[in-house]
């Protein structure tokens, strides 16, 4: 008889957050288990043996693999999903992901603000390999899961530095049902599990969980829950309301003006990470107060209601923390904008299906 739920969790450590990586792994190793709750577990950490771990209602299983893996490989993933799902079968499964995270751009990709050495390097992937796993190849991975298995992970949690943007969002749309994600900096300090597992039921339950639970915690941070179902819409009206924001700087006779009031807006979001990000409910104020007509207003007012939608809860821990909501998005300084990385954020699967946002950042260039 399948369990409730199985947590699969890994953790790709590097020499930067080995620490947190083993706090992590025994606080879950050690935590007590409900019935029809299970936990599969791989810690990769820098220059060490990879281990794997199962733990259910008869006990502790370590299995240790015959060399430290490259954490980045999608095959890498792609076997510790199946691994984990042929040792602990369930109706529920949540994937957390545990390791650096760079947001909506790949650290593969060009970026002018980050040394080549710099954890950007490292995203959710394995410094000794220099070899991140992209947003775009665990899409494949979960793709493929969902292919083999006819269904999708129910939830994916990001314990990862500004995972929580709109793009990170729509990228999984359609391969789990619920995301959990930081838009800000996430901390080592380990997620309550103990907590987390004995408040466990269908998906959403589970997705509310994580994040009820992080609220109770000390370290400072925020945390947000998605319903992925609902994402699709809200790419759709940001997407409008970027169109709208071209148009309206195509005009030869207003463009400088409209480039000045946006520029200013901008200054005026909360910033998130290296300041490429900006909290999207304080974005969409911002834009509405700069740019007052009826249009404007009437497309914001749109995308704050699918915003609604998509965020099923959130959780703040600390003051600087105190008023973000949860979600964010892509829109760079003025001084930051560079024309190759704008063409690469016109890659990304939100921007094809969707291309007014990427659109509006070109045309401020």
């Amino acid at each position: 008889m399948p369990d409730n739920c199985t947590f699969l969790i890994y953790v790709a450590a590097d020499q930067e957050n080995v620490s947190g990586a083993s706090q992590t792994k025994d606080e879950v190793l050690e935590a007590h288990l409900p019935q029809g709750v299970r936990v599969v577990m791989q810690v990769d950490r820098a220059n060490q043996h990879t281990w794997r771990f199962v733990r259910d209602d008869q006990g502790l299983k370590r299995i240790c693999l015959e060399d430290n893996v490259n954490s980045g490989r999608r095959k890498t993933l792609r076997g510790f999903l199946e691994w984990g799902i042929e040792e602990c079968p369930s109706r529920n499964t949540c994937l957390t992901v545990w390791s650096h995270g760079n947001g909506a751009l790949d650290p593969t990709r060009p970026t002018p603000f980050r040394k080549a050495a710099s954890a950007a390097q490292r995203v959710r992937g394995d410094a000794p390999f220099n070899d991140p796993l992209t947003n775009s190849e665990l899409r494949k991975v979960l793709e493929n899961f969902g292919a083999a298995h006819g269904r999708k992970i129910d939830v994916v949690a990001f314990h990862s530095c500004l995972m929580g943007t709109v793009e990170v969002a729509f990228e999984l749309s359609g391969v789990c049902r619920y995301l959990v994600a930081a838009e800000d900096e996430a901390k080592q300090t380990p997620w309550p599990y103990p907590e987390i597992f004995k408040d466990v039921g269908n998906a959403a339950e589970i997705a509310h969980s994580i994040v009820g639970k992080f609220a109770e915690q000390s370290a400072p941070g925020v945390l947000a829950a998605f319903d992925q179902s609902k994402v699709l819409e809200l790419a759709s009206a940001i997407g409008a309301l970027g169109a709208f924001l071209c148009r309206m700087l195509e005009s030869p006779k207003h463009h400088a003006t409209i480039k000045a009031a946006l520029d200013s807006a901008r200054e005026s979001m909360v910033e998130l990470g290296d300041c490429s990000y900006v909290d999207l409910a304080s974005a969409l104020d911002q834009l509405a107060h700069a740019l007052p007509s009826d249009d404007v207003r009437s497309a914001v007012a749109k995308a704050k209601v699918a915003l609604d939608e998509v965020i099923i809860r959130r959780a703040s821990v600390g003051q600087v923390h105190a008023e973000l909501p949860g979600l964010s998005i892509f829109f760079p300084r003025p001084e930051r904008r560079a024309a190759g990385w704008l063409s690469e954020y016109g890659k990304l699967q939100m921007s094809l299906s969707h291309r007014g946002w990427s659109e509006f950042l070109n045309a401020l260039l």
